[in-house]
């Protein structure tokens, strides 16, 4: 529930506390008023019938209650002998009874007084206090408008508490809106924090590559006049290029503000184990004296992916960093490739410590770090949005002191005979989109069935394989969303589908068979080329 709804439902709940109390004291008081008028009405009738009934005489009863009735104090009355539970009618005045005769049936003697509440007066039944020959007592029902002055107070006490619980309800309107305000107030600063934080580790991220560059420059030119054997000098030059790699990238990620937009490097065909052994190169140079031994296990065919070589290097070395760091003494890594049903994987597998399971579920997400002093979480997280930014999954597995293996699935690109073209197939409302990916599709030799609404995807898919690629934008307009069409594919048997949005791949994280990818089209023109 958001805060602006939680926000109305307390002010309303509130408000409606506040209602129940104002009308249950408003109906105290009024019955109070109703009783103490029915108290006066009836000493009244009784003061002044007591020295006829005194006398026994019914017909100056008869006449006196007729006389307050013509002077307006009551506006109907009865007398009635109550012999055995039943009641027997004496005398009775003009007027309207007012709906009395409820109080006739079952009236005892002994009973006491009934309080009748009437529209706009009150009413009361009482014993008399003298007896008529042959009843059990004589009773008397009566009727009165309530007094002026008491139905102004009543009046006046509705307005003021009405007036009372209007000012309160204001105020504390008032009052939540104020605090609701702050806390608005409180949450845009700590996103402008945040939002200043990272600007600031941006600048000092394309600073640091800005200046190192030149460094780089001097360190290659030096390798490649050192007396060297062959092996090392294209390790030492492949290590400069990557992190000259590195340095053109943060610059590009992290712009001046009148740099433009940065123009970024979409996945690549490449041939994996390439990129694999020159990390798993550079790293056992590096850890040469640690007694960390670094394997690489791969088959003799070739394995090709859709990456960005120099992030996958990138994100790889990270792995490899954090398997190492994991040994206390001697240990050994092991990195995996292998392919299978048009899925590739590569493992990176330690001996190490392993990491606690509640550590584990948090691992890859953004500021998530275990065991590293000084760790900022970035590594797993880069990795993990790589990865799925590529169409793979990334998972982590690990067991106390037994290890931990972490497992990246990308999918495989595989060769195809050159006479048959890749099929691939688009939903998206944005025409521009379309017309972008045509062209890429035409330069790629890839047949794409492009669709602006979900009623065509049907006639879209007819007749394609359930592996056949699917790129579904996330907002397709008038409410319609994606990622529920991707479910429905996913349903009928579809398994290679990507979100191809703007969003970031954290909101699809409940759908771990969905891949999430960018807007630009997924085949470069040496998609064909390279397929072959």
């Amino acid at each position: 529930m958001n805060g602006k709804k939680r926000l109305f439902l307390n002010w309303a709940a509130g408000l409606l506390l506040v209602l129940a109390a104002f009308y249950s004291a408003v109906s105290w008081l009024g019955r109070a008023a109703e009783e103490s008028a029915a108290a006066a009405l009836k000493n009244q009738v009784v003061s002044a019938l007591a020295g006829d009934l005194a006398e026994g005489n019914l017909f100056k009863l008869g006449a006196t209650l007729s006389r307050l009735n013509s002077d307006g104090y009551i506006r109907f009355a009865e007398i009635r002998q109550v012999r055995g539970g039943a009641s027997e009618l004496m005398y009775r005045t003009s007027g309207p009874d007012d709906g009395l005769a409820p109080a006739f049936k079952e009236f005892s003697c002994g009973g006491g007084d009934r309080l009748l509440r009437l529209p706009g007066g009150v009413g009361v039944a009482t014993v008399l206090p003298g007896v008529l020959a042959g009843a059990d007592c004589t009773a008397v029902f009566i009727s009165s408008d309530l007094p002026a002055d008491l139905k102004v107070l009543k009046r006046r006490i509705t307005l003021s508490f009405g007036l009372l619980i209007s000012l309160l309800m204001l105020f504390v309107l008032v009052l939540t809106l104020s605090w609701h305000k702050k806390a608005m107030a409180l949450e845009v600063a700590a996103k402008t924090a945040v939002a200043e934080k990272e600007a600031a580790i941006g600048r000092l991220a394309a600073q640091v590559a800005h200046d190192i560059r030149s460094p780089l420059a001097a360190l290659g030119a030096a390798a490649a006049s050192l007396e060297l054997p062959a092996e090392q000098r294209a390790l030492i030059s492949g290590a400069v290029d990557r992190m000259r790699g590195i340095a053109d990238d943060l610059l590009g990620r992290y712009r001046g503000p009148g740099a433009g937009p940065a123009v970024k490097a979409g996945p690549q065909v490449c041939a994996l184990a390439e990129l694999i052994a020159q990390v798993i190169a550079e790293k056992r140079l590096q850890h040469k004296d640690g007694g960390v031994k670094l394997e690489f296990k791969a088959g003799a065919e070739e394995i090709k992916a859709a990456v960005e070589p120099k992030e996958f290097q990138r994100l790889l070395s990270n792995l490899l960093n954090n398997s190492v760091e994991a040994f206390d003494g001697p240990g050994a890594v092991t990195v995996s490739l292998t392919a299978r049903d048009g899925r590739v994987l590569i493992e990176v597998k330690d001996e190490g410590k392993g990491i606690p399971p509640g550590i584990l579920a948090k691992l890859g997400q953004k500021g998530e770090t275990h065991g590293k002093a000084g760790g900022n979480g970035l590594g797993l997280y880069h990795a993990r949005t790589s990865v799925e930014s590529w169409g793979g999954n990334f998972r982590i597995g690990s067991e106390p002191g037994k290890g931990t293996t972490v497992a990246i699935e990308l999918p495989a690109i595989v060769s195809q005979p050159s006479a048959v073209s890749r099929t691939v197939v688009l939903l998206d409302d944005d025409m521009l989109v379309h017309m972008n990916w045509k062209m890429a599709a035409r330069a790629a030799g890839v047949e794409l069935r492009a669709c602006k609404k979900a009623e065509g995807l049907d006639a879209a898919l007819a007749g394609l394989p359930k592996d056949t690629p699917l790129y579904i934008d996330s907002d397709l307009g008038g409410g319609v969303k994606g990622e529920e069409i991707a479910g429905g594919l996913h349903e009928k048997g579809f398994t290679d589908i990507t979100m191809s949005t703007g969003h970031g791949s954290e909101k699809f994280a409940h759908l771990p068979w969905l891949k999430v990818s960018g807007k630009e089209p997924p085949f470069p023109e040496n998609f064909k080329s390279a397929e072959r």
